[in-house]
């Protein structure tokens, strides 16, 4: 993950930092840990077993950032629409990219005209505020940079693949990220089902594709579920939770954390290839024990979703 994304992550961060931070994340294991190792990396390794520790750390750290950047893009949309920078434009759309600037993230919005894209808005998420800042029409409309161009074409190369399965009927959301994977740099390509109406609450459609550093050539595809289930009513005070049985790894993914923090609500998953338990809450992944049963959740009058996915 490059440095610049790692940043990003800081606000976010600094949010969730005292969520989940208890007794139980004092243990041998954790004593163990370097002195300056976050509450985070404590709690893990007293919950988590072994096995499944740097599946869950990635998930958190990569969801939260997929949330973040996600976060930007709306927010920015928002602030471009109300200055009208969208208006007169010629062309069609071809989508934003969120680029990390420090602690910031800027996005750039792109429109096609006579065979040639090129950035015709941009706006800044200040994630310190969570605010979007600096919103402008650019006039004259700027070329794409040759990085714009590489992560360009890896998100449109992900969003072309035969049979991407989105699970509402809309445009899917997109996330396109540099990453450093054992020293090959590469591009990474999230694409979500968008989530636009509380009816239609997608628990599906969630991809991450890795992309050669060109942007030309897709060098594996994750689809995170077989079907598509969706949640009802997720932001009804009747809806204390959400819950779906995953079939694709044996621990929740980053999606699940990108879920938990988009819907403002816990998410239990069945791995049903360990049959384990777990809750997912404000971007944190917590094993289950006999103790917190998801008849729990059901008992406090949670409407769950659960689907084979």
């Amino acid at each position: 993950m490059s440095k610049a994304n790692a940043a990003c992550l800081i606000a976010l961060a600094l949010a969730l930092l005292s969520f989940g931070a208890d007794a139980r994340s004092d243990c041998e294991e954790a004593r163990r840990l370097p002195a300056d190792a976050d509450e985070e990396s404590r709690r893990i390794v007293c919950e988590i077993p072994e096995a499944y520790r740097y599946e869950v750390g990635l998930a958190e750290f990569v969801g939260q950032m997929i949330r973040l950047h996600d976060s930007a893009a709306w927010l920015t949309t928002d602030a471009l629409q109300e200055i009208k920078a969208f208006d007169g434009q010629q062309g069609k759309g071809r989508g934003w990219l969120t680029l990390g600037n420090g602690e910031d993230i800027e996005v750039r919005y792109f429109f096609e005209h006579d065979g040639r894209t090129a950035a015709v808005a941009s706006a800044t998420l200040d994630t310190r505020a969570f605010k979007a800042r600096d919103a402008r029409k650019l006039s004259p409309a700027e070329p794409m940079s040759e990085r714009e161009q590489r992560l360009m074409r890896a998100r449109m190369l992900a969003l072309a693949t035969d049979g991407l399965m989105v699970c509402t009927n809309h445009p899917p959301n997109t996330v396109v990220i540099e990453a450093d994977e054992d020293g090959r740099k590469e591009i990474q390509v999230f694409v979500m089902s968008a989530w636009v109406s509380d009816a239609e609450t997608p628990l599906g459609g969630y991809h991450m594709f890795r992309v050669s550093e060109d942007g030309n050539t897709v060098i594996s595809h994750f689809s995170q579920t077989r079907a598509c289930p969706l949640g009802r009513g997720s932001q009804s005070r009747e809806t204390a939770a959400l819950a779906v049985t995953h079939l694709t790894s044996k621990a929740p993914t980053m999606f699940h954390v990108f879920m938990s923090l988009q819907y403002r609500k816990p998410l239990y998953v069945t791995t049903t290839q360990n049959g384990m338990l777990w809750r997912v809450e404000k971007g944190r992944v917590f094993l289950v024990n006999d103790k917190e049963p998801k008849a729990n959740a059901d008992r406090a009058g949670a409407r769950t979703t659960s689907t084979g996915t």
